[in-house]
């Protein structure tokens, strides 16, 4: 039995808290925490718990939000498990917490715990309910029905008496407990409750402030014993102290398992010392958590996107992070974006606690970018990870598409950047291994915005390259490099332009008079869309040359690219009488020969 167990009763502070209070939400506690400690003052914490030591007691931070506020930490098997390992063996009425079952009230969200589902339950199942309810430690419950009546350890039967004011909620000091809550099942549900309110309820941000310098009394209804200043850490210290509002003086503290003096109060060292011996450390692990999840290089010049996740154990709250690059700080950032994982993995904080940063600035090469998690109350700042990145120095791009657009000529487009600048970069063009073009990299790509956030959709580039023979030519583009790097590929394509020999049509030869011959076709030549010469031969002698420059729409339709004009006409005079074979000829341009254009024909002259 502790030494003494009926002195941590709530005062008539939270007597007066048993209404129902106002609701708020817990961040408005949270956000009141101090800044950043570098140092670890509370023990860390373990897998075995270790017998408390009396120095170790910190009276600005009892016991950590993350432990305090960890409705599910134990199931209802594992806290009956709890109570027969704990409990005396002779104890073995019904009464005994180990043996209890009890008829449990069910009871409705109310803006401080959730809805509670009741019925005819054993006590540990009671207490893993309303724990997950009302988001108190199901640990911190079991510590405070130890520390207020010995009920995990008693040696005997517990009486109703003692049941009726298990947690001592609703018994100040000063006067008699109000029987509106008594009874275990009450008890239980009203002391979660309230240790919730005092952290939503707007009416206790004022007694015992965190983060602000305030008097704690050693003892109650003892002026004589004294106060001194204490800035409480965080919201659980807070609510520990508004249940049971004194401090154990340094006599309490040196004698931890026995009693100190006229002047020493028990509870909030009792809580302590219990919940340290049966679980560990109240304070655990208070240094920040997290991981850096990748560092990549995008999103523009000298820019690197760091992603991961940071929290602390002592706040719900985001905290910050800093990015270092080769042991140089150049970001701080809140890790407050969305991580549902980090959320179910610790239902207690939340799912904010994700950070996507981008950093800029960086030189190209190989670099060292590490991020710590800013510790937010008590603890140390905690390096979460470093990731080497190397930055791009030459360009990148590429050549989309290159296509014949026309006698002689290839349309050609794509996109180029260089990664060490946000301003458009030269492409060169070169066509069977020699240089044709110059161009300016600075057309619009939105598509290439989209793939890399931080670059503007000035990036594409696209020309058309003339004075090309018909065949088969390879075209190759080149980023040309600014600052560090070289000149690089963007790619090559082949293509196959229309080439070779003219082709063409004599569609009719007639004489319409005595003595003449009337011709007309039309000519092409696929290495040239400028009109063509064609000569005329009758009888196998040449009697006309025309320039193929008439406009014929059918052959611009059948040879986009190429125009209309390219029909001809001509009249022949001085032809004898009688029948005659008339020919036509396209003259060559480039590679190639003069060649008949479609058939010959006959015509009788009168």
């Amino acid at each position: 039995m502790d030494v003494p167990t009926t002195e941590g009763a709530p005062g008539r502070r939270a007597r007066r808290s048993g209404r129902r209070s106002r609701s708020a939400t817990a961040a408005v506690l949270v956000a009141a925490l101090v800044a950043t400690v570098v140092s670890v003052l509370g023990p860390p914490a373990t897998d075995v718990a270790e017998a408390a030591v009396g120095s170790d007691f910190d009276p600005s931070y009892i016991i950590s939000d993350s432990n305090f506020y960890d409705g599910t930490s134990m199931t209802g098997d594992q806290i009956q498990s709890f109570l027969v390992s704990r409990g005396s063996a002779s104890c073995t009425g019904a009464t005994c917490l180990k043996n209890l079952s009890l008829s449990s009230a069910s009871r409705a969200a109310d803006g401080v715990c959730r809805a509670y589902q009741g019925g005819r339950l054993r006590f540990a199942d009671v207490l893993a309910r309303v724990s997950t309810a009302c988001g108190i430690n199901p640990k911190v419950l079991l510590v405070t029905l130890e520390k207020e009546q010995s009920l995990i350890t008693t040696a005997t039967t517990p009486t109703r008496a003692r049941l009726d004011r298990a947690l001592g909620y609703g018994c100040p000091d000063t006067a008699p407990c109000d029987p509106a809550f008594q009874g275990l099942d009450r008890q239980v549900y009203a002391a979660a409750r309230q240790f919730k309110n005092y952290s939503v309820a707007s009416d206790f941000f004022t007694w015992f402030p965190v983060g602000r310098p305030v008097a704690v009394a050693y003892q109650a209804n003892a002026p004589q014993c004294g106060s001194s200043q204490v800035v409480i850490k965080n919201a659980a210290t807070a609510a520990l102290y508004y249940y049971t509002p004194y401090q154990p003086n340094a006599a309490a503290l040196r004698n931890l398992y026995g009693t100190g003096d006229g002047c020493s109060a028990y509870g909030n060292r009792n809580f302590w010392r219990l919940f340290s011996d049966w679980f560990g450390s109240p304070i655990g692990d208070v240094d920040p958590r997290g991981r850096l999840d990748s560092v990549v290089a995008r999103g523009g010049p000298g820019k690197a996107r760091v992603t991961g996740w940071a929290a602390d154990p002592d706040t719900a709250s985001p905290i910050n992070v800093h990015v270092y690059v080769d042991g140089r700080a150049v970001r701080s950032v809140r890790a407050d974006t969305y991580r549902g994982d980090i959320g179910r993995i610790y239902p207690s904080w939340g799912p904010s606690h994700g950070f996507d940063v981008e950093i800029d600035g960086i030189a190209a090469g190989r670099h060292e970018v590490c991020v710590y998690g800013i510790n937010a109350s008590y603890g140390k700042n905690v390096r979460l990870g470093c990731s080497s990145v190397t930055m791009p120095s030459a360009p990148e791009g590429r050549l989309d598409a290159v296509t014949a657009s026309g006698p002689g000529a290839v349309g050609l487009s794509g996109w180029a950047l260089d990664p060490e600048t946000d301003e458009p970069i030269s492409v060169h063009v070169y066509v069977d291994g020699g240089w044709k073009a110059s161009l300016r990299a600075d057309g619009a790509r939105p598509d290439v915005a989209r793939a890399r956030p931080g670059w503007s959709a000035s990036r594409g580039y696209a020309s058309t390259i003339t004075g090309l023979s018909g065949g088969r030519h390879e075209v190759c583009a080149y980023g040309i490099n600014v600052g560090q790097g070289r000149n690089v590929q963007l790619g090559c394509r082949t293509v196959e332009l229309p080439g070779g020999v003219p082709s063409g049509r004599l569609d009719e030869a007639t004489s319409s008079s005595a003595g003449t011959i009337d011709a007309r076709g039309w000519a092409i030549d696929p290495d040239t869309a400028n009109s063509i010469q064609v000569h005329v031969y009758v009888d196998g002698t040449h009697r006309s040359s025309v320039l193929a420059s008439a406009d014929r729409p059918d052959v611009a339709r059948a040879r986009p690219g190429y125009g209309a004009a390219h029909g001809f006409t001509t009249r022949i005079t001085g032809v004898a009488t009688g029948a005659h074979t008339v020919c036509a000829y396209g003259i060559n341009v480039g590679v190639g020969k003069n060649v008949k254009v479609g058939s010959c024909r006959t015509v009788s002259v009168r």
